[in-house]
């Protein structure tokens, strides 16, 4: 098993291809006689491609024509975007269905799909067939980084084949490593292929900067890939634990065997999350490693909704911005969150901070992901 490094240097297709050629048959052509394939980029959210926050179109349709070239007919590319996100948007703005329309591709909501139950650790997963069923499943994972676990790959990007339950189940942090190695067992890809074309580094996964790269990595073997990629990216591949519980557990030996002259070439060091609060003016988005980034995304949600609609343009919108500028917010979320020193008015967001509402005596915003329109609701009654 092998990962080889491809210097890429933009999101042009017929450049992808040769790259992608070049990787096949260096790692001695593994697509081989398969004419199904399934491929499950990383689409966590609406995103235009620029942006760097998904596995860009380019990397997919350039995938798709060489699977083609090499016998594949039967293509699929599918996808779940995280919880409460409206896949069929992430779809449209991140250029994915108009590609898979132009290309007479499939493209899956796996919220959608068929399923097929696996037992594991926690009792039963409930896995999509197309990735289990597939002659060729392919992971097209995004080199990004993570607040929640350092990095985000080929690992991490086995989440979207779950429901949105499933997805939520495992945000207990002593749960959410040991989870994800074992997705990557139990729907093990055959290739899995990572986007550094252009990476994310800083508050990734949806919130760091664009980092250009310059490579496409490919691997048959996932944890391995991920393990190449973590020290390209300057981070030791120890240090991610799901990678850590990989190497303990035997799914993979720990010693990645990298191929290439472009890791050298282009190896560089991205710049990690950091375990401060986001601020903006007086306002407080406190990190937890124990939260989903849902409700966070629902104070976005409701930031947009006050502005793109008229009633709350004299209403929410002067409140916030005056709680903002002369008093101070704190949003507080996710799983034993702790409330800081020195603290504001709060916003507690989601069912997980139910025990922090009776013990500071304030109304939480109830769901799970909360709604936009209750955190706007729970923002005017501060």
């Amino acid at each position: 098993m092998s990962v080889y490094f491809a210097e890429t240097g933009r999101y042009d297709v017929g450049e992808i291809e040769k790259s992608l050629e070049t990787a096949l048959a260096a790692l001695g052509g593994p697509i081989g006689s398969k004419k199904s394939a399934f491929l499950k980029p990383n689409i966590v959210r609406p995103g235009v491609p620029d942006t760097a926050m998904i596995t860009h179109p380019a990397v997919i349709e350039a995938l798709i024509n060489v699977l083609r070239r090499h016998g594949v007919t039967e293509i699929a590319v599918g996808e779940a975007s995280s919880v409460g996100v409206n896949v069929e948007e992430s779809f449209r703005v991140s250029g994915y269905a108009a590609m898979c329309r132009r290309l007479g591709v499939p493209l899956l909501n796996l919220n959608d799909v068929e399923r097929r139950e696996v037992r594991w650790m926690y009792g039963r997963l409930r896995l999509p067939k197309v990735a289990l069923d597939s002659d060729l499943y392919i992971n097209c994972a995004k080199m990004k980084t993570h607040f929640h676990t350092i990095v985000t790959l080929g690992v991490k990007n086995q989440k979207g084949l779950l429901l949105p339950e499933d997805k939520q189940f495992d945000h207990l942090e002593v749960r959410l490593h040991p989870a994800l190695a074992e997705y990557a067992r139990l729907a093990r890809p055959h290739l899995t292929l990572v986007d550094g074309i252009v990476g994310m580094d800083g508050d990734g996964p949806t919130k760091g900067n664009p980092k250009p790269c310059g490579v496409l990595a490919l691997g048959t073997d996932i944890y391995e890939t991920d393990f190449a990629c973590a020290r390209f990216m300057g981070v030791d591949p120890m240090q991610v634990r799901h990678l850590a519980y990989a190497v303990e557990r035997g799914h993979f030996g720990g010693k990645p065997d990298i191929l290439g002259a472009a890791f050298e070439a282009r190896r560089t060091v991205f710049e990690l999350p950091k375990n401060e609060p986001k601020r903006i003016a007086n306002f407080y988005g406190w990190k937890n490693h124990r939260a989903c980034a849902e409700c966070e995304h629902a104070v976005e949600h409701a930031f947009q909704l006050g502005m793109r609609n008229p009633k709350y343009w004299f209403t929410f919108i002067p409140k916030m911005a005056r709680l903002m500028l002369f008093d101070r917010v704190d949003l507080i979320r996710g799983r034993d969150a702790v409330v800081p020193a020195g603290h504001g008015k709060l916003l507690l967001v989601g069912d997980c901070t139910e025990r922090l509402a009776s013990e500071y005596g304030v109304p939480n915003v109830k769901g799970c992901v909360p709604r936009p329109e209750d955190v706007i609701r729970r923002v005017m009654e501060m």
